[in-house]
């Protein structure tokens, strides 16, 4: 009588295999993270490319609504933001418009200082008799060598003067763009004026924005808007 006797397989994995599967494993692994990586990289860069648009396009725009209305435009080169004082540069006479221009194609961002567009703006002050000077500053930023930073002031009476003393009738110029995320590196103003002489007469402007947005390097964003306007006739 033949006794079968039964023998039992044990099956698994030897240890080549799981060396190989934990090496295809992590080869998948870290394409995955690496893809993952640099989708939310590229989310980011245009997140912040967007906001940097956004915010250069806005404060662009609001120049030029105001700038268009204006008249007896100047474009001063190494200026002395300190009490800046209007009424020794603008004529408040009606009719009048004594323009200075500057020529776009200059390199307005270069080694030549601080640069300043003020302009009669269309706003009286309270007691109607002058137009109120809005003005718009590019100065060098000292926590960035090589960059600058757009500020603006307005009167708000016909003896108000521009500077940062913080005495009594002095209006400071004010950041118009967010530093923290916005560097602007290069910018060009330009003022071509029909009437410079003394003769009225309308303004052709240029302005110029370049720079760019992000903290960091690698999720920094470029920018570069730019706009121009006709100055607008009051009847």
């Amino acid at each position: 009588m033949n006794i079968l006797k039964k023998k039992s397989y044990v099956c698994g994995f030897t240890l080549i295999e799981m060396i190989v599967s934990m090496g295809i494993f992590t080869v998948v692994a870290v394409i995955a993270v690496g893809a993952l990586l640099h989708i939310v990289n590229t989310n980011n860069q245009a997140q912040t490319l967007q906001t940097a648009m956004n915010n250069a396009g806005f404060a662009l725009d609001a120049m030029s609504r105001e700038i268009r209305v204006g008249s007896s435009y100047r474009c001063d080169q190494n200026i002395n933001a300190d009490d800046y004082n209007p009424k020794n540069i603008f004529d408040y006479g009606s009719g009048s418009n004594f323009s200075k221009s500057c020529n776009m194609s200059d390199n307005m961002g270069g080694s030549i200082g601080n640069v300043m567009l003020g302009f009669q703006s269309s706003q009286y002050d309270p007691t109607n008799t002058c137009r109120l000077i809005f003005a718009y500053l590019f100065i060098q930023d000292p926590s960035y060598p090589g960059e600058w930073i757009p500020e603006k002031a307005e009167q708000n009476h016909c003896d108000d003067t521009f500077g940062s003393s913080g005495g009594a009738n002095v209006v400071p110029f004010v950041p118009i763009l967010d530093e923290s995320n916005l560097h602007v590196t290069d910018f060009r103003v330009g003022d071509y004026s029909a009437a410079y002489s003394g003769t009225p007469g309308y303004n052709w402007i240029f302005l110029r924005l370049t720079g760019y947005s992000g903290v960091k390097a690698k999720n920094r964003s470029t920018f570069d808007v730019q706009t121009s306007i006709s100055q607008r006739i009051h009847d």
